[in-house]
């Protein structure tokens, strides 16, 4: 693990914690926290990472105004893709949290499905090796 990669996880890892907070959830989408960890996971190679990063968007989720921003700025489509090319648990966990989170809101609802996001989420339920998962 580089240095940047450690830095980026126990950055994403604080905002996820921070983000349990409604209030808190604001802040993060305000100053442009949606946007950098949507870029996470689209570009780490990083297991911690991703799983991290992931986790703090589904923590941002608990928010109906983020669960529409996530969506527009295009943050479904690399939690989906988690979901069906992931190997590490501690990814999928979070990937999946966050598209249950995201899930709440109707046209995020559509989004997933043409977004072939059902499928791997079905694989996860059906084959999935974490307890955390199921």
């Amino acid at each position: 693990e580089s240095r940047a990669e450690g830095v980026q996880e126990n950055a994403a890892a604080a905002l996820a914690n921070l983000a349990d907070d409604g209030a808190n959830r604001q802040r993060v989408a305000a100053c442009g926290g949606l946007e950098a960890l949507c870029g996470l996971c689209n570009a780490s190679q990083s297991d911690a990472v991703l799983a991290c990063a992931a986790a703090a968007l589904g923590n941002l989720a608990d928010d109906d105004e983020n669960r529409m921003a996530i969506d527009r700025i295009g943050g479904l489509e690399p939690l989906v893709r988690l979901c069906s090319s992931s190997v590490s648990d501690g990814v999928l966990e979070s990937a999946a949290a966050a598209l249950a989170n995201l899930a709440y809101n109707e046209n995020n609802r559509k989004r997933i499905a043409q977004l072939s996001g059902i499928e791997p989420l079905v694989w996860l339920v059906a084959h999935s090796a974490s307890d955390a998962v199921l």
